[in-house]
């Protein structure tokens, strides 16, 4: 069983609580991290950009070791995912309430939630027990 119960069905439109938006030395801010998955084209756009470095540092003489490999000699992997902005009173559609997925080459962690960004289309995701539904 789940250990926190989501307040929330899919299709709710929830919002990042009020508190998330404080850090820890108490400054209010506009924004906080969502997290999600990179695309096909996100992965096909890092390897273009890693390509084209790697020519232009070919072009200029330079050396192209710390462009494909990291400083342990393994080659350099394309990020699983990224950070979204969250903005404060903004209502986000919930795709799944209650998901457990894994944001880089590790093990999946649950308490998530799937929302969808309207600003960037990405389907992002929160800690479920941060969010509070809207009611109307």
């Amino acid at each position: 069983m789940a250990k926190i119960k989501a307040t929330f069905r899919a299709g709710d439109m929830v919002t990042v609580k009020v508190a998330q938006f404080t850090n820890r030395w108490g400054d209010d801010r506009e924004t906080v991290e969502g997290q999600y998955h990179c695309t096909r084209e996100d992965t096909e756009r890092w390897y273009a950009d890693k390509r084209r470095a790697t020519e232009e540092a070919i072009a200029k003489g330079e050396d192209t070791f710390s462009i494909n490999m990291q400083s342990d000699g393994e080659s350099r992997l394309p990020p699983k995912g990224g950070y979204a902005p969250l903005y404060k009173g903004t209502a986000y559609r919930v795709l799944r309430a209650r998901c457990r997925t894994s944001f880089s080459y590790y093990n999946a962690t649950g308490g998530w939630t799937k929302l969808l960004d309207l600003n960037s289309g990405r389907e992002v995701y929160y800690k479920m027990d941060q969010l509070e539904k809207v009611v109307a």
